[in-house]
């Protein structure tokens, strides 16, 4: 664990090799630091709207289409939810 001090890579499980050309940058350009090649990279993000969208939807429906309740069930002021709610295409 952390003696009080900022954290470093080695105390959460993360291996780092330094002064390995970074792939990607341009020649002679380096960062200094990158991940070793057995780190796992998550797959390609969905977009934040896609994710959200099924959630909304499940909280409107037990709700039972109540935008108020569902607008406080998910900690959000009803603007705010109005907004996500044409975000994620659900404008209802």
């Amino acid at each position: 664990m952390s003696d009080g001090g900022p954290l470093v890579p080695d105390q959460r499980g993360i291996t780092m090799q330094r002064d390995r050309p970074a792939e990607g940058l341009a020649a002679g350009a380096s960062s200094g630091i990158v991940p070793e090649a057995n780190v796992l990279m998550p797959p390609a993000a969905e977009p934040l709207a896609e994710l959200q969208k099924p959630s909304i939807a499940a909280a409107l429906a037990r709700a039972e289409g109540d935008k108020s309740r569902t607008a406080a069930a998910l900690g959000l002021s009803r603007r705010h939810f109005y907004t996500r709610l044409r975000r994620v295409g659900l404008d209802i």
